[in-house]
């Protein structure tokens, strides 16, 4: 008689079951698939069955699972993707602004941890795929650099100064700004 009275702690174990072992098997594969929004629905599945354990243990504080679920998807997406845009488009897709204080203070701290500890679902995945990217610089690593720890000493001149271009060079220069290649325009 289960299928009768649906649990929804059951549902929702079993459907986040499936989800996390189906997403990343459909990202391994050689198509191209979506990653922001199987993470958003992630994230809304784990915070409805948070919201539907806090109903269940406090049934007259007036917890609506359903607000967790919108703080849980846009927290998830926000920590996984690195963004701060998450929190508009729930706005969007929601409509409901009296959800902007929790959603804004998840999606913030969210963002917050992810970026201490980890790097962005993106860049993970294109460093494991071999695509090349730009990583990202923390800010602390320029503290002590300067523009001679970063300059190339010319090995040729034992004085420093970068040697002059050859005369063919100049004149291919000076054609191409529109001199005449004689060398006084």
């Amino acid at each position: 008689m289960m299928w009768a009275t649906p649990s929804p702690f059951w549902t929702l174990a079993c459907w986040l079951a499936l989800k996390l072992a189906l997403t990343p098997a459909s990202l391994a594969l050689p198509i191209p698939c979506g990653l922001f929004t199987p993470l958003f629905a992630i994230g809304a599945a784990f915070g409805r069955l948070w919201g539907e354990v806090l109903h269940a243990a406090l049934p007259h504080a007036g917890v609506v699972p359903g607000a967790y679920a919108v703080v849980g998807a846009a927290a998830l997406t926000s920590g996984a993707t690195h963004t701060l845009s998450t929190s508009v488009i729930v706005f969007e897709l929601t409509g409901q602004l009296h959800h902007m204080l929790p959603v804004l203070v998840a999606v913030l701290i969210a963002y917050a941890v992810a970026g201490t500890f980890t790097a962005s679902v993106y860049d993970v995945l294109l460093s494991l795929r071999g695509i090349p990217y730009l990583p990202r610089v923390h800010s602390a690593l320029l503290y002590d650099a300067y523009a001679k720890d970063v300059m190339h000493r010319y090995a040729d001149d034992a004085d420093g100064v970068p040697p002059t271009p050859d005369a063919e060079a100049a004149d291919g220069a000076d054609v191409v700004v529109g001199g005449s290649g004689g060398g006084g325009g």
